[in-house]
């Protein structure tokens, strides 16, 4: 019976362990995630205000009927062409970000089944 009782005093407290590792982990990755999404946030913010100090501008430059120099029809291109490849890059984040979440919530279902029987064994146990 002692022997018993040591192994599952064992494998408690390995799985106490456990938890705890995964709960630094994905506090780590909360954070750097955190990081990363709030960096996106803040970038679209500073780009939808320049937007829109932009647009009356062109809105205005559009009704004189003249042709956009050069330089700035250089800029627009480039403007277009590097939005071209950042939206397939946001896709493919917000693609991942979405296939890790599936992949995580059953294992996180598990665990939290796993939990609720060990709390439950402990409540009967208690009892005992």
């Amino acid at each position: 019976m002692s022997t018993t009782v040591s192994e599952l005093e064992e494998l408690a407290v390995r799985l106490k362990r456990q938890y705890q590792e995964l709960d630094r982990i994905v506090e780590a990755m909360s954070d750097s995630s955190q990081d990363s999404i709030d960096a996106i946030s803040e970038q679209l913010s500073t780009i939808k205000q320049t937007e829109a100090a932009l647009r009356p501008i062109r809105e205005e430059f559009r009704s004189t009927g003249d042709a956009l120099p050069a330089h700035l029809q250089e800029t627009t291109s480039e403007t277009i062409e590097i939005l071209k490849g950042l939206l397939p890059k946001l896709g493919q984040l917000e693609k991942t970000t979405l296939d890790s979440a599936k992949r995580l919530f059953p294992k996180i279902q598990e665990s939290v089944r796993a939990v609720k029987m060990q709390s439950a064994y402990g409540a009967n146990r208690a009892r005992s």
